[in-house]
């Protein structure tokens, strides 16, 4: 019987193991999403910027 809750109990650990890093995974995740998604934006912002200045030019888009 203590056998048998003790390997109940490791079960239920390694359960909840996963499923903890199977959140922190999603979290890492999302988190580099947003990273991206704000590298573009800001990309995207000093393109329009430069645009709108009419400062752009061939160069500037190598940057």
């Amino acid at each position: 019987m203590l056998l048998w809750r003790h390997s109940f109990l490791l079960g239920h650990t390694i359960v909840n193991l996963r499923g903890e890093m199977s959140k922190q995974r999603e979290r890492y995740v999302l988190n580099l999403d947003q990273n991206i998604q704000k590298g573009i934006n800001r990309v995207k912002s000093q393109f329009f910027e430069a645009a709108s200045d009419g400062k752009l030019t061939f160069k500037t888009c190598l940057k």
